[in-house]
């Protein structure tokens, strides 16, 4: 789900702008729309890394005009790997889209959640801590256990059961009901994985800390409202928590400004 919140983020944003989106279903709808727009300088071909290695056999002469969305780092050997146009050449890594700044040679797109994430104007759910991942296994239950044993209480969104005192499942929620609680909760905590994801960006657009592992956290959402428990005791963890509040962070503005996300888009595509 993290790839679509991120391509819709784009599509909405291109619309919104008064730009024409095609969204092609299948690769026949693509290749249609490919030969009718080849020789159209205006238009640009966005693509998943799923979908390039399929078709880039057919793309020939355009190159610099296709852009593969990818959500995580990119390198020469692996862009190699999707294959080339009938004229010998590969994508170009600076036409490498990523929802975050890998600090390589790829372009960072980043989100606009002003298109994604909705405004709440109400509280619905008490202000406990959310648990990070869809499945149980994915929660540490020997820190969330000890926490809850020091009157720490969690909602979970886990599609399999955590019967652990202290834990409300709330099963997976549909988008809306998901950013509710990202709203309204005190903080989120992860365990490790999933690693990356929306949920960062949408925590800090709605106010809420985060406190994980550091890898859990690609380098550019580093800030006041992500800490880091590499290494600390159950009992550190829990200050951690204790203290908790959000505060004002200019990468927060950076990551979740719809401004500069309007700002890259315009770099990138030379609008």
């Amino acid at each position: 789900m993290g790839e679509i919140t991120w391509f819709l983020s784009l599509m909405k944003t291109l619309e919104m702008r008064g730009y024409k989106v095609i969204h092609c279903k299948n690769e026949s709808i693509f290749l249609t729309n490919y030969a009718n727009n080849i020789n159209n300088s205006d238009v640009c071909f966005l693509m998943d890394y799923i979908t390039i290695p399929k078709l880039i056999h057919c793309l020939q002469g355009v190159i610099s005009k296709i852009y593969c969305m990818h959500y995580w780092k990119m390198n020469c050997d692996k862009l190699k790997k999707l294959g080339k146009t009938p004229d010998n050449q590969y994508i170009r890594l600076k036409n490498v889209l990523t929802p975050f700044d890998y600090y390589d040679n790829s372009t960072y797109l980043g989100y606009n959640l002003d298109v994604s994430c909705r405004k709440i104007f109400f509280r619905k759910y008490k202000k406990y801590g959310v648990l990070w991942g869809k499945e149980a296994k994915l929660i540490d239950p020997n820190l969330v256990g000890y926490l809850c044993g020091r009157g720490v209480k969690f909602y979970a969104t886990s599609q399999t059961p955590i019967t652990i005192d202290g834990v409300t499942n709330l099963g997976v929620l549909p988008k809306g009901k998901w950013h509710q609680l990202l709203s309204d909760c005190k903080f989120v905590l992860g365990s490790g994985h999933p690693r990356s994801g929306p949920t960062i960006v949408e925590a800090l657009y709605y106010k809420t800390a985060l406190i994980g592992p550091r890898a859990q956290f690609p380098q550019d959402t580093h800030n006041a409202n992500t800490h880091f428990i590499d290494d600390l005791s159950n009992d550190e963890i829990f200050n951690i928590i204790q203290n908790v509040k959000f505060e004002p962070d200019a990468k927060v503005d950076e990551l979740c400004s719809s401004d500069n996300f309007n700002k890259r888009i315009d770099a990138i595509f030379d609008l």
